[in-house]
């Protein structure tokens, strides 16, 4: 019986030792998210609400492959719109 029971207890923490521990992340690491087709394609509502999921979560940075000839009012144009500027969202697109 005490064979038994020393074999149960053995199978018990080798069983616990299999399993993953939890990781720990470090005080300076950041989650980043990046899904074109989800950020690019959705109408502004989905994206307001896609974003809030994404600050709920904890997201840090947000990677996003925009290419010139799928987001520019004129996608053939060689020089940018007039009044653009990249720090401002709202000013050519």
């Amino acid at each position: 019986m005490r064979l038994r029971s020393l074999l149960i207890l053995s199978l018990a923490l080798a069983a616990m030792a299999a399993l993953p521990s939890p990781a720990s992340a470090g005080a300076r690491m950041e989650t980043s998210i990046m899904d074109d087709q989800l950020l690019l394609n959705a109408p502004p509502a989905e994206l307001e609400s896609d974003m809030a999921l994404f600050r709920r979560l904890g997201v840090d940075r947000l990677r996003v492959s925009a290419f010139w000839n799928q987001v520019s009012p004129v996608p053939s144009a060689r020089t940018k719109p007039a009044g653009f500027d990249l720090r401002d969202h709202s000013s050519g697109l």
